[in-house]
Formats: C-alpha cells, structure tokens, sequence
C-alpha cells in the first residue's frame, strides 16, 4: 500500500502544478490581449514614419546628419531585446542563438562586438560568455513605456555619433500570431535610405533640412526601440500562454495515466489480500 500513497502524492502534486500552469495561462491570454491592442495601435505609426524617413535619407548627401553617416566599421552594437521571466518556452533562447549565429558569421567583418541588453534574460545569459555587454535594462520588458525607449533609444543615440560603435542592429521577436514569433534583425544605425525611383526628386525643405533632421532622426530612433519592445512582449506573452497551455494539457495525460497505474495496481492489492483470505479459509477447513 505504500506504492499507492506514493502514486496518491504524485497525482496531488501533479494537480497542483495544473492549477498553477492553468493560471499563469490565463494571466498571459489576459495580458496578450491588452498587448494587441498597443501593438496594433504602435505598428502603423512606426512602419510609416520609418517610410518617410527612408525617404528623405534617400534624397538627401549622408554626411547631412550624423545618424546617417556610413562610416567603416570597426564595432557592432546588438541590441537584444528578450523576456523578463522564463517559462515561455523557446522564447528568449531563439533570441540568443539568433544573435550568436550573427556574431559568428559578421566576425571577420568588424573588430568587435559591444551588446546592449534589454530584458532580464539577455543579461543573465551573455553576462556569462566573453561578450563585451555595454549596457543592460532590467525590469522594463514587464510593463513597456515609451520613458524607457527614450532613454535607450538616447544612449544608443550616442554611442553611435561619438563613434562607440559604427552600426547598431535590433534583435527581437516579431509577433506574427499567438502560435507564431519570429526572431527579427533589423538595422537601427545608419538610418537606411529608401530605394525607390521618386529619390531622385529632391524637396524644398522648409524649415530648414538640418533642423527637420535634427527633430525627426532621434524620434524614428526612439519609436523603432518603442515598437520592437512592444513587438517582444506581446510575443512573449503569447508564447507563455503557448507553453502553459501545453504544460497544462501534458499535466492532464499524466494524471490520467497515474490515475490508471492507481487503479491497477489497487485492483491487484484487493486481488491479493482475496487470494490471502480464501487460502487462509481453505487451511482452516
């Protein structure tokens, strides 16, 4: 009888970690849906300034502004941006391997690399490897402001122009669908040109080119650091929702399968304490 407590315990216990899994499912379907709707609120506004900015640059000298200066490249700066928390299946480790699949191939192209880290994750894992980490941002993946894509979008601002790093790169997961996150690489710095056939029509610039860029350039940088942000933690929350899902279904088989090992082997303990009463019953005859 002892087995069969032991299975009781297991069931328990595998019960409880249903509840928990079955909870935090429901707290990430909660947060996805608010997560949405600042997606998708966010998403027009950052792909449409990132058109007209890609414009302009594409009409204009690049040695017009400093954040579009194409210079020779002697550092990389990644931006990765993953999760505060785990839990979330393949979430923060696509994310990893995705930028030291990079690292790997770009290394004869550049002199270095210098990281900066957005989200617990990220940190915990590259504070470990021979990875020059620059800066890490904790505690602002849980609740995405834009204060913080400001201050980083600022920092990152900075590094470039003082020639801290000659080309700054954002990895991030894309939020496709609640079943589907794509890890992204999307070049920050220099600010690319659009390639199109109107940028050989120059504008008329008024106020003057030099200040329109001065007031546009930061705020296309802050808002793609915003967007990426918001794309990653929407995406984290669907995949936790994903994996809790999954974790509370496999829960289920194994309390289905433990409740039918229960059964069998409580079925042969009653079998066996029959055949021990009818011996014993035929020895007293």
């Amino acid at each position: 009888m002892a087995n069969l407590r032991d299975i009781r315990k297991r069931i328990a216990g595998i019960r409880n970690t249903q509840t928990i899994t079955r909870a935090m499912q429901m707290v990430s379907a909660a947060k996805l849906r608010r997560a949405q709707e600042n997606i998708w609120r966010n998403r027009s506004y950052a792909e449409k300034l990132d058109m007209v900015i890609a414009s302009l640059a594409g009409r204009v000298d690049r040695s017009a502004h400093p954040l579009l200066a194409v210079r020779p490249v002697a550092t990389i700066e990644l931006v990765v941006i993953t999760g505060e928390r785990g839990l979330c299946g393949a979430f923060n480790a696509n994310i990893v391997d995705h930028v030291e699949k990079f690292m790997e191939e770009n290394r004869d192209k550049c002199e270095k690399f210098s990281l900066v880290c957005i989200g617990d994750k990220g940190w915990d894992y590259f504070r470990k490897r021979q990875v020059n980490v620059r800066r890490n941002y904790r505690e602002v993946m849980a609740k995405v402001k834009y204060e913080n894509a400001a201050v980083i979008g600022e920092d990152l601002i900075q590094a470039f122009t003082t020639g801290l790093c000659d080309r700054v790169i954002l990895f991030y997961n894309y939020f496709k669908s609640t079943t589907t996150q794509v890890p992204t690489m999307k070049e920050l710095l220099p600010l690319e040109a659009g390639k199109t056939e109107e940028a050989t029509v120059d504008y008329l610039y008024e106020p003057a080119e030099s200040d329109i860029f001065d007031a546009l350039l930061p705020r296309q940088i802050m808002a793609q650091v915003f967007r990426s942000m918001l794309e990653s933690s929407t995406a984290e929350h669907a995949a936790r929702m994903t994996a809790m899902d999954n974790a509370t279904s496999n829960c289920k088989e194994i309390i289905e399968y433990l409740t039918m090992v229960y059964n069998k082997e409580r079925q042969a303990a009653i079998t066996r304490e029959m055949i021990d009463i009818i011996g014993g019953a035929e020895v007293l005859r």
